[in-house]
């Protein structure tokens, strides 16, 4: 069987500069892949092609110290060195959000900086595992993931036009 799925809050609240709404749909999208590795593990003809269509807001994490992101005050509004907008917890100019804790209980502040608004021109991650996945590359174009599908589903690659 074929079943393709997405997590499209990610990139419509990124889009929105949502923080806290894409990091709980990103922790959707691990559950969901983490029952499909399950599957896989059980099924060991089956391929999980996982990837991204944009990078939509240009979302990146800002760690610090804490002491430079205290856990009890509000971030700034902005990065105080290039301006990027920074969201925490329940957006802008909040409290930061706080990492699991590492392997001695520590739980690091971070933020979330956005480059802009939409989908930006940047790289998406890509990914293959189980069946076939060796014949991704490290770096694959868009049409590469619809050659591997067909290759996995029909033994065979696409006949070039």
């Amino acid at each position: 069987f074929f079943l393709m799925a997405e997590e499209e809050g990610t990139d419509n609240f990124a889009g929105e500069n949502n923080a806290s709404a894409v990091l709980e749909c990103l922790a959707g999208a691990d559950r969901a892949l983490g029952h499909a590795m399950e599957f896989q593990k059980r099924h060991q003809n089956t391929m999980i092609l996982c990837g991204s269509d944009s990078n939509c807001g240009g979302m990146n994490v800002v760690g610090e110290t804490n002491a430079d992101m205290p856990l009890n005050q509000p971030l700034s509004a902005r990065d105080p060195e290039n301006g990027a907008p920074w969201d925490g917890r329940g957006g802008t100019g909040t409290l930061p959000f706080l990492a699991a804790p590492d392997r001695f209980g520590t739980r690091l502040p971070f933020a979330i900086s956005w480059a802009g608004q939409g989908d930006m021109a940047a790289g998406v991650v890509a990914r293959a595992h189980g069946l076939n996945s060796q014949l991704m590359g490290t770096s694959v174009l868009n049409t590469d993931m619809y050659r591997l599908t067909y290759r996995t589903l029909f033994g065979r690659w696409p006949e070039s036009r």
